[in-house]
């Protein structure tokens, strides 16, 4: 057999072979059906494309699962979360119950003080003017309720994957302290709001930073419940490229054999009944979206080492970028 009619035998094969390797499963080679080493070769090829086209799609199927299992699973993430949100707020019904209930006493009260000055019999320039004073006073309080109200939406609306943007760290403590308010006074416990001045802005969402807070402050708030000293600090502060909040409680603080385990989920520290185990868990995971770091610090590493409970910290990327 010539060069060229050995070549031309093998040809069909050496390009079924390329096709193979470029990815064309579909490629199939004809059989001469000599029954020679060719068509062995050819068949041969032919079979392993066969079976690479259907491991391919195997390969497509278990993709496409695995991606709507990750779509499920983030949905589920997402209803966790806002579940877990929703408990906050369910925590705090009697405190924000307490706060509303402020303005609506002075509401009434001043509503009845003016219907008092607006008597026809006893009119005059004077309860005109005492009216209008506690008309203006029924509008700040309307005002002060609507704000409570809207603070309530805005923390308890369902997260969506929105964009990092700059953010007001000091805004969102006290936001988060404001919420909580009611909760500490009831509970009689001195909260304390050590902001850095000039504090420069974090890469964040302020709403699920929000929520974090909120987490922290209700497990500080469980810490000290039993102690004499009931304390809960606020802090803020920054560094060359990170910007920080500090949570912490004068309570017993976190023995060492658990504190390996507490951004576990499900795993609580709290008798039965009293935790779902999921608020750090939630929060860990929420700080770790937004690109930063939870930690429950050593408190040789706080800014107040010398007091004692635990001390959980927050670090968040500036906005800025300033590296000095």
């Amino acid at each position: 057999m010539s060069d060229g009619s050995s070549y031309a035998r093998i040809e069909p094969a050496l390009q079924l072979m390329v096709e193979i390797a470029s990815g064309n499963l579909e490629a199939r080679g004809e059989l001469v059906g000599g029954g020679d080493a060719m068509d062995a070769l050819v068949g041969g090829l032919n079979m392993l494309a066969e079976e690479l086209s259907g491991k391919l799609d195997e390969l497509q199927e278990a993709n496409q699962e695995l991606q709507r299992a990750n779509r499920e699973l983030k949905e589920m993430q997402v209803q966790l979360v806002q579940s877990a949100k929703m408990a906050s707020l369910g925590s705090m019904a009697t405190g924000i119950a307490h706060e509303l209930n402020q303005p609506l006493s002075a509401i009434r009260m001043d509503a009845e003080m003016s219907l008092e000055h607006l008597d026809p019999d006893s009119l005059n320039t004077a309860s005109l003017d005492d009216a209008r004073g506690a008309l203006a006073h029924i509008l700040a309080q309307v005002d002060r309720a609507a704000e409570i109200v809207s603070h309530l939406r805005t923390f308890g609306r369902q997260d969506v994957a929105d964009a990092l943007a700059p953010t007001d760290l000091d805004l969102v403590v006290r936001n988060a302290h404001a919420l909580f308010t009611q909760q500490l006074r009831l509970a009689d416990v001195d909260a304390q709001l050590e902001l850095a001045p000039d504090c420069p802005p974090a890469l964040a969402s302020g709403n699920r930073l929000e929520q974090v807070l909120i987490n922290l402050l209700s497990n500080a708030l469980h810490a000290v419940s039993n102690c004499a000293v009931k304390e809960i600090r606020l802090r803020t502060f920054a560094d060359d490229s990170s910007v920080f909040v500090e949570v912490e409680d004068s309570g017993p603080g976190v023995p060492a054999s658990i504190r390996g385990r507490i951004f576990e989920p499900f795993f609580t520290s709290k008798p039965e009944g009293e935790g779902t185990g999921l608020g750090l868990a939630i929060s860990f995971g929420i700080v770790r979206d937004l690109g930063g770091e939870l930690e429950l610090i050593d408190r040789d590493d706080a800014r107040s080492p010398d007091r004692d409970g635990a001390v959980f910290r927050v670090r968040l990327p500036r906005a800025d970028g300033l590296k000095t």
